[in-house]
């Protein structure tokens, strides 16, 4: 079994077919996407936008033996493994944030999720990650400016391709769902602009990378995610048996 170290590298070499390519700030290109834009306009070219890469071909590398659309069991098996994980679990949150610096980690949940599907065997082409970008705020004050969710490739009871989001903080839920429940709930002008991406961007810009995921100011969290990878595959079965094919 490959150790965590091997597969980020593995990963990000797969990082070729372009979504949202990884070296655009999508801080900055947010503020060209909504410059003179009604949020109707910039809704409406979400969607637009997101049709398009429905009809996408994102098969890059042809691995005939692993599974390319997800069931919604595996889909929810993952995410409950995060909410209950000693690591990327929201409930520790404090332990890697001990100053409370909102640093909120959705982009180490969504890490945590792409390395676990590719790990028990999922079409790493068929895992992407979901951005939603723009002023958002809950209902007691709390504000940040951006979201990241996994998303993986499934089909409906028709046949038709359709991507669940893996967000522990919604749910599974297909992608425009994820997104129209961010817009309506937390977005605070309706002017959030949805972009997917390569699985390996890490966060508003980038890719995994071993110094950033060593970075101090994330207080070993990602020092952590390994260890624990590391050792669910050298010392549990959990990866012996990879996810099966959607029927």
């Amino acid at each position: 079994m490959k150790t965590i170290a091997l597969l980020i590298a593995l990963c990000s070499l797969a990082a070729q077919a372009q979504i949202t390519p990884n070296k655009i700030n999508l801080f900055t290109q947010y503020s060209k996407d909504i410059q003179g834009k009604t949020a109707d306009q910039i809704h409406k070219a979400n969607l637009k936008n997101y049709q398009k890469f429905i009809e996408l071909d994102v098969d890059k590398f042809v691995d005939y033996d692993k599974a390319k659309f997800l069931k919604m069991s595996y889909a929810q098996e993952t995410v409950n493994l995060v909410t209950k994980n000693p690591v990327v679990s929201s409930y520790h949150s404090k332990k890697y944030d001990p100053q409370n610096l909102g640093i909120g980690f959705c982009f180490g949940r969504t890490m945590f999720i792409h390395l676990e599907l590719v790990q028990r065997g999922f079409d790493r082409d068929s895992v992407k990650k979901a951005y939603v970008v723009g002023p958002m705020q809950t209902p007691d004050g709390a504000s940040w400016g951006w979201h990241v969710t996994t998303i993986a490739q499934t089909k409906d009871a028709r046949g038709n391709e359709k991507w669940f989001a893996l967000d522990p903080i919604t749910g599974v839920t297909d992608v425009e769902s994820w997104y129209s429940t961010l817009r309506n709930k937390f977005s605070k002008d309706k002017k959030l602009k949805l972009y997917i991406a390569e699985s390996t961007r890490f966060g508003t810009t980038g890719v995994y990378d071993e110094n950033m995921l060593a970075d101090k100011f994330y207080n070993n969290y990602f020092n952590d995610m390994r260890k624990w990878f590391d050792n669910e595959s050298r010392n549990t079965n959990r990866y012996a048996h990879p996810i099966e094919e959607l029927d």
